[in-house]
Formats: structure tokens, sequence, C-alpha cells
């Protein structure tokens, strides 16, 4: 499956993938060094309940790593950028993408991230990654991704 089709998008060159695209555990490569090759991530496992900006439990531990990652590399600054997919208004979408960041970033900084280091933008479904025309496509679309800022 071409990269930016399968569930992992951002998975670096030459690493094993099992058949969704996402790396074998024992292959997983640090956020930090997908973020310094590709720029992007998308945070696989971060959700929030339906229609709303509240992270669910199952996202915390994804976003524990996260954390911890960035402590190791206080230099480098990062945009945390939400999406939504096509059902609902492109006011609604806007606003719900941008309440999703800013709740990520709110919970980054309060695992020591300093908030200076990131920014919290919505996109709505202005960036779409797949077809909105399935659910798998809509499920790849509701994201958060990190961004290095240079």
């Amino acid at each position: 499956m071409p990269d930016g089709v399968d569930l992992c998008p951002y998975t670096p060159r030459g690493v094993k993938v099992d058949e969704d695209g996402c790396p074998f555990p024992a292959a997983a490569v640090p956020l930090i060094q997908i973020l310094r090759e590709r720029k992007a991530v998308v945070l696989h496992g971060v959700e929030f309940d339906i229609d709303k900006d509240t992270l669910r439990p199952a996202s915390l531990t994804t976003l524990d790593e996260v954390a911890a990652s960035l402590k190791d590399w206080t230099d480098t600054r990062l945009e945390v950028q939400g999406h939504c997919s096509e059902p609902g208004s492109d006011e609604h979408n806007m606003d719900l993408s941008r309440r999703r960041a800013a709740a990520v970033k709110d919970y980054l900084v309060s695992r020591g991230i300093s908030a200076s280091r990131l920014e919290a933008n919505g996109y709505g479904e202005t960036r779409p990654i797949a077809g909105n025309d399935t659910k798998a496509g809509r499920q790849l679309n509701r994201r958060v991704e990190l961004h290095v800022i240079e």
C-alpha cells in the first residue's frame, strides 16, 4: 500500500510495516526521528469523543510518549494541527479542529512541555489525506498531526 494511503502515512523509508502500513512494534521509530526526517507525523491513537474536543483516555499513552520525546529535544518547536472529515459545516469543522489541536497542546503543556514551543491550529476539512466517501477515509481525515516549525 503506498505511503499516504495506509494507516501510518509518515513511516520513514526502510521501516518494516504490517498490512496496514504501520511499523511492527520491534521496528517502532522514535517520534523525534520521524519529525526530524519528515518534519511531520500523524498522532495515531489520539482520539476524541464524538463531535467534542475531549481526549479519550486511550489517547493519553500516545501523548505521554510525545511529551517524553519532546523533553529530550528542547530546541524543537511544533505546530499541533487538528483536522476533520467532511460531515458538518465548514465553520463547525474549523472550530472543532482548532479546539482539538488546543486540547492536545494543553495536555502536552500539562506534561511539562513549554507552551512557547507549541502552536495549535485547526484546518477543518481543508487538508484531507483520503476521500470522505468511505468510513475508512473519513477516519483517516480525522486526525492530529505534529509539524516541526523551523
